[in-house]
């Protein structure tokens, strides 16, 4: 008796496994072609019908459309500033090809160091008017910016600033990691009240935002409490090698006490 219920129990198992099996063979991604392409499960076009298999062509195209197309933007980090209110600070501005401008307002007194300027790039500034209009579009500057050198942009009374990596037509996508086409700068931003008291250090002030100070004094002169009622992204001046190598150093100074 409990042999028979054993063979029972054995046969109606091995007619549940075939039955499984043939489960799966009757689903299309276990006999699908190894060398289907398709990114959607069981969309090989000899197992669906035609209309469903154009939906997913169309589907998987609208997907590339919208990576070559996708919005990127400029991303802003800040690298030091001084605890004791110095009103010294340092940012690192990547602007990838084709990113939102990120805007500013020119309150501060800036230096601006390009770490990187890839070869071809052409950089704007932006124009007047409402951001992104075309207006704006069409009054922006090209930026005569060179790699490893200093530009010092005077305050502008608190107008809008900000620049764009323009998209040229032979990049093929506007991918935010693509940094063999981004632009990058350090900003070294300086307050017209810390500028005023350039020789009244406080006991808590870090060594190397004097020095930033004194740079900047050196070169906006006695126009330094003027506002820049040109384009909001004017150069001023460009800073000379020594000076600018100096720039780079602080800047690398700052980071390391910040840390």
């Amino acid at each position: 008796m409990q042999q028979t219920a054993y063979r029972m129990d054995t046969t109606q198992s091995k007619k549940r496994q075939r039955d499984h099996h043939r489960f799966l063979s009757s689903m299309t991604f276990t006999s699908m072609p190894m060398s289907c392409d398709c990114d959607e499960c069981g969309t090989c076009q000899a197992k669906i019908p035609p209309s469903i298999a154009q939906a997913v062509i169309e589907h998987r195209r609208s997907k590339l459309f919208f990576l070559e197309n996708a919005p990127t933007f400029q991303e802003r980090t800040l690298v030091a500033r001084d605890g004791s209110g110095s009103g010294v600070s340092i940012w690192k501005l990547v602007l990838p090809p084709g990113s939102e401008p990120l805007t500013e307002f020119g309150n501060s007194h800036r230096i601006i160091f390009v770490e990187s300027m890839p070869k071809g790039r052409t950089v704007r500034s932006i124009g007047k008017g409402i951001i992104g209009s075309g207006d704006e579009q069409n009054s922006r500057q090209k930026v005569p910016w060179v790699e490893a050198h200093a530009y010092l942009y005077c305050s502008n009374g608190g107008k809008a600033i900000g620049w764009v990596n323009e998209k040229q037509d032979l990049d093929k996508s506007l991918h935010i990691d693509d940094t063999n086409s981004d632009v990058v700068l350090y900003v070294v931003k300086v307050t017209n009240k810390a500028i005023a008291h350039c020789l009244k250090t406080s006991i808590d002030e870090a060594p190397w935002t004097l020095q930033v100070k004194q740079i900047f004094q050196k070169y906006l002169g006695e126009k330094r409490y003027d506002n820049d009622d040109e384009a909001t992204s004017s150069i001023k001046i460009v800073i000379p090698a020594q000076d600018a190598v100096a720039i780079r150093h602080l800047v690398d100074t700052g980071s390391q006490s910040s840390n």
